[in-house]
């Protein structure tokens, strides 16, 4: 059974943290969840269900599981970032070497209507392009 979102309560899908970027999770872990409806993160040190692509979330995520979780773990460092600078540049950075363009991922996740994210993520998103620039 997948988790359950501790702040909306909607069901999460399970991931791998890559393991180029699990360093940089928010918290200690190699798995993660990641909210259906408000794209809370959640980091596991156990094995966690993983059993549905991040796509099903959003089309906005790329099709790569690889990427996808870099994404996802980039939308779980937005939270705060100030405490995450770091770590945000460094998935981003990460992201841009695959040829993923965070900024336009996370462009479509706040146009995507079906989410209703847990932060300001286009104020957020917004912060990021000035901290990149």
């Amino acid at each position: 059974m997948a988790p359950q979102c501790g702040l909306c309560r909607a069901e999460m899908v399970g991931f791998v943290i890559p393991e180029s970027i699990v360093e940089f999770a928010p918290a200690q872990g190699t798995f993660a969840s990641l909210c259906r409806v408000c794209l809370t993160l959640e980091v596991h040190e156990t094995a966690i269900e993983v059993d549905e692509p991040l796509s099903v979330i959003s089309a906005a995520f790329p099709d790569d599981e690889t990427e996808a979780a870099m994404i996802a773990i980039l939308v779980g460092l937005l939270d705060s970032l100030a405490l995450h600078r770091r770590a945000i540049q460094a998935v981003v950075f990460e992201l841009e070497s695959v040829g993923v363009d965070a900024l336009l991922v996370l462009d479509r996740l706040i146009d995507d209507s079906s989410l209703r994210p847990a932060i300001d993520l286009d104020r957020r998103v917004y912060q990021l392009g000035q901290l990149l620039e």
